[in-house]
């Protein structure tokens, strides 16, 4: 006898729908590969100022302002570069491509970054000039935001 809590169908529905989900992840890692773009968060020691599992949004889309990344973003500073990137697994999925989460910016295009208090944390509010010259921004809610502005102080203007 069947159970009466089954649902008709519904192990043939679980299985497409992992199905779906191992597929639409597999793309997602062939094309980044194929793209070159690194998985995994670079090492820290290589940068003036690192910060990992921190929180941010890119404020560029309406899309991209829904979703924030809470706590799985790697923020450093190098040399004369701002690098943004989601950690691994949130490398996958499309999601960094889909919320504009990834990013390698040349200090000189950053054009200030202001501190600013929302409800529950404190955000830098990062605004600077994508290649074509359109100005971008992001937020980030780091947890030493003043190591952050000692390290880019040279090179960007920071509004009070």
């Amino acid at each position: 006898m069947g159970d009466i809590n089954r649902v008709p169908g519904g192990d043939a529905f679980t299985v497409f729908l992992l199905a779906w989900v191992a597929g639409w992840l597999l793309i997602s890692f062939l094309v980044r590969r194929a793209q070159g773009k690194p998985f995994f968060a670079p090492a820290t020691q290589s940068f003036q100022f690192s910060e990992t599992w921190v929180s941010g949004r890119s404020l560029d889309t309406w899309w991209s302002r829904l979703g924030r990344a809470r706590n799985c973003l790697f923020v450093g500073v190098r040399q004369e570069e701002l690098f943004v990137q989601p950690h691994f697994p949130f490398t996958l999925g499309f999601i960094p491509e889909i919320y504009h989460l990834e990013h390698m910016i040349p200090l000189t295009r950053i054009i200030k970054v202001t501190p600013e208090r929302s409800l529950f944390r404190n955000m830098l509010r990062v605004d600077y000039s994508d290649p074509e010259g359109r100005q971008q921004t992001l937020e980030l809610g780091l947890r030493h935001p003043d190591g952050f502005l000692s390290a880019v102080q040279h090179r960007v203007s920071v509004a009070a």
